[in-house]
């Protein structure tokens, strides 16, 4: 039987159509080409803008010691942003007694100076080398973020608008934000208000983007992420005790005094408002007794087996840490709220089912509604430290 011309073609013919042609190979490669190099186009210039408040800071603090850190931060996040990030972790809530110990000549601390100069240098980083692709659910978290950061930068540009005709037409305004990006943002920002306060929002979501991002390239910087984040908190909490000690100890009776502060005086030496300070040390109690608890329970091999056990010891004594430090700052609804968060970290910790978690928030609220008459003595002291629970609730 004879094969037609067509036949005897078509096998060539469907492996013609199930190869590309080259053509459509170089016009694939050359459109990836182009979308990296766009993106990273956009990011180096993300990365400049971001750059500008980091020479205005170093260029409006006169005191060397605070103007080298930030510098070091900036250099350490483009080198390696995952040390960075771990300062970053580590040291931030603590800039407020460091900026007063190093006398910083500007009305800021160290706070916002080392987050801009982290996040100028992690972008000069992803510009140069992006790094290892990073995974779907990570670009889907991230997603949302860079979503807000896109409303918040038209918020600010919308708030502008309304600011420019009163000081002048559009070219020079803008030539005037840029230059208050540069020289004047850590030294005076009573005409740019909306952008300080845009860049203060977006600031913390590119933390957010640099956390999820780094994490996600590298599993193992999570956990140590988590280590510095309660390193810090125990500092601020450490403290917080040191005060109550030094003010016991400036007194005749020290032990009466300490007994008699601790239950009348609220006390915070990191933050200036009290009950942001009290949110803050609850979820880092949570989350240094989920260390604890998760070091416990870790099984080594090979050798190790005893490792985790004596990690898991290591924490136990920043749990009292930071719970002295949270009772210290008076925030009633931190003290409140940490019982029954307590209750329910604790099925997720052991990874108990679900009903399980069930009962340790049912246990949560009994827990919280019987220690109230017992702890009305911290709840309901006299109005000269704050109101009252009888006259807080109503409002």
């Amino acid at each position: 039987m004879r094969r037609s011309k067509s036949d005897s073609a078509s096998p060539g013919a469907a492996s013609a159509m199930a190869t590309p042609r080259p053509s459509n190979r170089v016009r694939a490669t050359t459109a990836s080409m182009a979308r990296r190099l766009g993106r990273a186009v956009g990011v180096l210039v993300l990365a400049i803008l971001v750059a500008f408040p980091v020479w205005s800071y170093l260029s409006t603090e006169t005191v060397s010691a605070p103007r080298t850190i930030v510098g070091l931060m900036a250099a350490v996040a483009a080198v390696s942003p995952a040390s960075a990030l771990l300062l970053c972790a580590g040291v931030l809530p603590l800039t407020g007694p460091l900026s007063a110990s190093l006398g910083t000549a500007t009305l800021f601390t160290l706070g916002e100076p080392l987050v801009v100069a982290f996040l100028a240098g992690w972008l000069l980083r992803v510009a140069v080398w992006p790094g290892p692709p990073t995974e779907a659910r990570i670009r889907m978290v991230r997603r949302p973020a860079l979503v807000l950061a896109v409303v918040v930068a038209a918020s600010g540009v919308v708030r502008l608008s309304a600011v420019q005709p009163t000081v002048a037409y559009p070219w020079p305004f803008a030539g005037m934000v840029f230059r208050f990006l540069y020289t004047d943002f850590f030294r005076n920002r009573a005409t740019f208000g909306a952008i300080a306060d845009a860049a203060f929002f977006l600031e913390g979501l590119g933390l957010f983007v640099a956390g999820v991002t780094l994490v996600g390239q590298n599993r193992a910087l999570g956990h140590r992420l988590l280590t510095m984040v309660t390193c810090g908190a125990a500092g601020v909490a450490a403290l917080n005790i040191g005060q109550l000690l030094m003010a016991s100890l400036s007194t005749g009776d020290v032990w009466d005094a300490l007994v008699r502060s601790i239950h009348t005086i609220r006390i915070t030496a990191a933050f200036p408002d009290l009950n942001a300070a009290g949110s803050y040390l609850a979820m880092d109690l949570l989350l240094s007794v989920g260390l604890a608890f998760a070091a416990l329970g870790h099984d080594e091999t090979g050798g190790r087996a005893g490792a985790g056990h004596r990690l898991g010891l290591l924490w136990l004594p920043v749990v009292p840490v930071l719970a002295i430090g949270l009772w210290l700052t008076g925030s009633r609804t931190a003290l409140v709220a940490v019982v029954p968060a307590a209750f329910a970290l604790l099925p997720v910790v052991f990874r108990a089912p679900r009903w399980a978690a069930w009962g340790a928030i049912g246990a949560a609220v009994l827990a919280v509604a019987l220690s109230l008459p017992l702890a009305g003595g911290r709840f309901s002291v006299s109005t000269e430290t704050r109101r009252p629970v009888r006259v807080a609730v109503n409002y």
